[in-house]
This record gives structure tokens, C-alpha cells and sequence, in this order.
């Protein structure tokens, strides 16, 4: 709960530069592959279980033009075959510079954080689960063209005990999901 405080304070801070807090919804379908298959064949199986999230995120730091530091809170919601809420505090690093930007502005971020279900995920107790669970995030963003601070992005939204590290659990979720995002 301290944590969680101490990244909301990081909101209330004074903004400096255009573009350094955004706010996002997103929406996705649970798939029961695994996290490297799914990126490795671009593809997953899908289950009648659905997530929506809202969230906020603030740049936090920079190195050069090239990778930015962001914190971000989630809160979502499961539906379909498992009913439960989740929320999530995740620290992301997002590569800003890709060869083909001036066509389309892309970034590609990665996150660790964790993950907190308001109850234990039916669809993630046969490798056994937790409410609390690791959480990364893999995403691809593409800034609308003809805009500066409105994106669309896709997301791999991934809950895991990570091998039995938290409490034994070894169970975990993947989602699919695409969203958008609003910068200012």
C-alpha cells in the first residue's frame, strides 16, 4: 500500500514538459499460451475471458532522445469465465527512436511490476496462483497520424508466479490487448 502512494504522489508532482503524463484504456481477450510463444509466433489461442483497464503514467526519466523511464498504475477489470478485479504498478522503459519514425512514430516498451487480483484468477489455478503475482508488459505504441499526443498501442499484459518465486505459485495469464493512449 505504501508503494502504491508513492507512485500516486509521483502524479501530483508539477508537470514539466508537454507529453510527460498520459492516461490510457485498453481492452483485451486471455489467452492460455505462454508468454514466448505467443511473441515468438505472433499468434495465441483465446478463452471466453475478457480485461478492460484504465490507467494513468508518468515519464519519470530520460537517457538522451532514445529510451524513456515511466511509472504507470492499471485498474481492470475480468470478465467472462473468471470475474475479478486486478491493479497493477508497473516501471516501463520505452525505446522512442525506431528507423522508420518519420512514416510512423513508433515505440516499444517493456515493464515489471506487480499485480494484485481482488480474487484468485480461476483460469490461472492450474499451476497454481496468488492475488499477488509478478506482472510484465511487451507493447508496441503508434502515435495517430496527424496528431502528437493521441496513440494506439498493443499490449502483452502478463501475470506470473514467476517458477513458484511468489509463494509457491506457478500458474499464470497472458492477455491480449489494444488500446489508447493520450499524452500531456
Amino acid at each position: 500500500m505504501r508503494t502504491l502512494a508513492m507512485i500516486l504522489l509521483l502524479f501530483l508532482t508539477p508537470a514539466g514538459i508537454a507529453g510527460e503524463r498520459y492516461a490510457f484504456i485498453y481492452g483485451g481477450q486471455l489467452s492460455q499460451d505462454r508468454m514466448l510463444d505467443i511473441l515468438s509466433r505472433a499468434e495465441a489461442t483465446r478463452e471466453y475471458s475478457y480485461l478492460v483497464t484504465l490507467g494513468a503514467g508518468k515519464r519519470v526519466g530520460t537517457f538522451g532522445h532514445y529510451l524513456d523511464w515511466e511509472v504507470e498504475i492499471q485498474g481492470g477489470r475480468h470478465f467472462g469465465e473468471q470475474n475479478h478485479g486486478e491493479t497493477v504498478a508497473v516501471m516501463i522503459a520505452r525505446w522512442q527512436r525506431l528507423p522508420w519514425d518519420r512514416w510512423l512514430d513508433t515505440s516499444i516498451a517493456l515493464g515489471q511490476g506487480l499485480s494484485y487480483a481482488t480474487r484468485r484468477p480461476e483460469l490461472e489455478r492450474s499451476g497454481g496462483t496468488n492475488r499477488l503475482l509478478n506482472y510484465l508488459l511487451v507493447e508496441a505504441s503508434f502515435v495517430v497520424p496527424g496528431t502528437r499526443n493521441w496513440e494506439i498501442f498493443s499490449r502483452l499484459h502478463h501475470r506470473s508466479g514467476v517458477f513458484g518465486l511468489y509463494d509457491g505459485a506457478e500458474g499464470g495469464s497472458n492477455v491480449l490487448g489494444i488500446g489508447l493512449r493520450t499524452r500531456f
